[in-house]
C-alpha cells in the first residue's frame, strides 16, 4: 500500500499514481480518487519498481510528478536480473540453463503463465511493443538447486530521436536529443543536406549545444541511433535519424 500527505492546495479533487521498473519511465497509472492511499496488485517478485503521484484539479489537470520513491517487491532471491531494450521486430533469447538436467520449468510473462514455455531458453522473434514487460522463470537443477532469472524487457517502435526544445540565444543553437533512454546517438551537421559531419556523440537523452551557429547561414541536424542492444539475434539494424534544420540568426 502506497500512502502520502494530501495536497495543500484549495482545488485538489484526486490523485494519480504513476510506476515503471525503469526511473521516472511510468509505464503504469492507477487513479486514488480522493484518497490518500493506494494498493497496487500484480508486482512481481523481486523487481524494483518506481513510484511518484500527481495531484488533479476538478478538471483533469495533473501537477507535475512528486519526489519518486522505489520499492523491491520481497520475493526469492534472484540469480541475475538484466534489463533489455529492443526496438520493434528484432530478436532476444533469455537462457535460464543450469547445465544439469532441467526440472520444473515454466516462464511468466507479468505474472502469468506463458503456454508452451517449459524449457530453459526462451526465444521471441519479432517482438512487438506489446511484448514489453516483465519475464521470469525458476529452473530446478535436478540436484534441489535453483536458477532465478528475471528480465525486464523494454521494446521500442523505433529507435529514432526527437529534437526538441530548440533555442537559439547569444549566436548559439540548443536543442534535446531524446530516444530511447541509454540508445546512443550520434549528433550530425549539413549545410546541403548532403554531406553529413558528426558533431557529437552521446547517450539519450542529452543537449546539444552549437558554438559554431553564426558561421554558417543555414544549417542541418539530425541524429543517427548507433547502439546495439545485447543478446539480439539476426534483428534488424537500429540506426535510424530524425532531422532538424536552423537558420542562424
Amino acid at each position: 500500500m502506497l500512502g502520502w500527505d494530501p495536497s495543500s492546495d484549495p482545488h485538489a479533487s484526486g490523485y494519480n499514481v504513476y510506476y515503471g521498473t525503469v526511473s521516472h519511465l511510468y509505464t503504469h497509472k492507477v487513479s486514488a480518487g480522493t484518497g490518500t492511499t493506494v494498493t497496487i496488485n500484480g508486482l512481481v517478485e523481486g523487481v524494483t519498481y518506481y513510484f511518484a503521484a500527481t495531484t488533479c484539479d476538478i478538471g483533469n489537470q495533473e501537477s507535475s510528478f512528486s519526489e519518486e520513491i522505489p520499492y523491491t517487491v520481497p520475493g526469492l532471491p534472484v540469480n541475475l536480473v538484466v534489463t533489455n531494450i529492443l526496438i520493434t521486430g528484432q530478436n532476444i533469447i533469455f537462457n535460464a540453463a543450469t547445465g544439469n538436467s532441467q526440472s520444473g520449468c515454466q516462464w511468466q510473462f507479468n505474472a502469468a503463465n506463458l503456454a508452451g514455455a517449459t524449457n530453459a531458453v526462451l526465444v521471441l522473434t519479432g517482438v512487438t511493443t506489446n511484448q514489453s514487460g516483465i519475464y521470469s522463470v525458476t529452473v530446478g537443477d535436478g540436484t534441489g538447486g535453483t536458477t532465478n532469472l528475471t528480465v525486464n524487457l523494454l521494446v521500442y517502435a523505433t529507435a529514432a530521436a526527437s529534437l526538441d526544445r530548440v533555442t537559439a540565444t547569444g549566436g548559439r543553437l540548443a536543442f534535446n536529443v531524446s530516444g530511447v533512454p541509454g540508445f546512443q546517438y550520434v549528433v550530425q551537421a549539413s549545410t546541403n543536406l548532403v554531406t553529413w559531419v558528426p558533431v557529437q556523440t552521446n547517450n539519450s537523452p542529452f543537449d546539444f549545444i552549437d558554438t559554431d551557429t553564426n558561421r554558417y547561414a543555414r544549417r542541418f541536424f539530425r541524429s543517427v541511433a548507433v547502439f546495439q542492444p545485447p543478446l539480439i539475434k539476426n534483428g534488424p539494424a537500429t540506426n535510424t535519424s530524425s532531422a532538424l534544420s536552423s537558420l542562424a540568426n
